[in-house]
């Protein structure tokens, strides 16, 4: 069964109330204490530059050409949004909530939509749970950018990512994401969540992302990148690929790999031109273990459908790898698939 995440609570936490919407034209930088009334006109960036802990005690809404709304330049900030909303104009290039040449931040309890630059981008150590994040990424350039980017040896947890025209979670080496729902993100090379080597991705929900594509792209619920991550009890559905691209519920590239206990059904690559549709696809030294991996299909001409597809000296045992097709009359499925 999918876990559902409740909306952020409205936080009680008084340490210090800080409410970043400032007028125009007013320096941008301000910490330490303080209360600011929200100022529905404002388009400045507000800046948070000493470490601390802070609440937001309203509601922004960012106004058409606003960059990014709050900017951390401060090691260890912790930012409660109380449960309020942090929102875009749905174009531009600005953040919703932007760490620049800083680390350790902790950001929790609210929502962060319709940014064209993206949801939130932080350094290392970072700690992000209990937040909605979606809608972000329409930059006007056309670059998609993720929901969420974190530096290495990150935390995310209890988050809901969705509709994000760029990638759901993008983590970088030695990262742990748990318990998150990302779904239906992606417009090109859609991928829901994205870890790089040495991270841990467990009980998360990863299905849907890719369908918004109209464009050649490669769609992934899951994607590992560099070595010896481990990807276990997710559930990785319904993932999407067009035209000339490839679909995954969990690609796991590089090689020692953990993949056990996950659920990576229906996932699709719908295209008129040769494609694949794999429900697990592992490099080499992987274990692979207890997973599920059916009705996996392609559409394209000479496509090939897999439900669980590995390289070299992978150790493979009770997985479930069924009822997986490839288009007629000249593509080709198998369960299982291993070079």
């Amino acid at each position: 069964m999918s876990p559902t995440f409740p909306r952020p609570k409205r936080s009680t936490f008084s340490t210090l109330f800080v409410l970043f919407f400032l007028y125009p034209g007013l320096p941008s930088a301000f910490a330490g204490g303080g209360v600011m009334d929200i100022v529905p006109s404002a388009t400045a960036t507000a800046l948070i530059s000493q470490p601390g802990s802070y609440v937001l005690v309203a509601d922004v809404r960012m106004l058409e050409g606003t960059p990014t709304c709050i900017q951390l330049t401060a090691d260890d900030v912790t930012l409660d949004l109380g449960g309020h909303l942090l929102r875009g104009a749905g174009t531009g290039t600005g953040w919703g909530i932007l760490q620049s040449g800083a680390n350790r931040a902790t950001i929790h309890n609210g929502v962060v939509e319709d940014f064209g630059g993206g949801g939130m981008m932080l350094g290392f150590d970072a700690h992000l749970f209990d937040l909605h994040v979606s809608g972000n990424g329409a930059r006007s350039d056309g670059h998609y950018l993720p929901g969420i980017w974190v530096g290495p040896s990150s935390i995310i947890e209890r988050v809901v990512v969705s509709h994000n025209r760029g990638s759901g979670i993008q983590a970088s080496a030695f990262c742990r994401v748990r318990h998150c729902r990302v779904d239906s993100n992606g417009t090109k090379n859609n991928v829901g969540i994205e870890v790089s080597g040495w991270s841990f991705v467990s009980y998360c929900v990863c299905c849907n992302n890719g369908h918004n594509s109209t464009q050649p792209s490669t769609g992934a619920g899951l994607q590992a990148i560099g070595d010896a991550c481990t990807l276990v009890y997710n559930t990785c559905s319904g993932n999407s690929a067009y035209s000339s691209g490839n679909a995954y519920g969990i690609r796991a590239a590089g090689s020692g790999h953990r993949i056990a206990h996950n659920v990576c059904n229906d996932n699709d690559a719908a295209g008129d031109t040769s494609e694949g549709a794999y429900g697990i696809y592992a490099g080499s030294h992987c274990t692979i273990t207890d997973n599920v991996c059916e009705g996996n299909d392609t559409t394209g001409p000479g496509g090939l459908a897999v439900g669980l597809y590995c390289i070299d000296a992978c150790l493979v045992e009770r997985n479930a790898c069924c009822q997986n097709a490839g288009a007629s009359p000249i593509g080709t499925a198998f369960g299982l698939y291993a070079t």
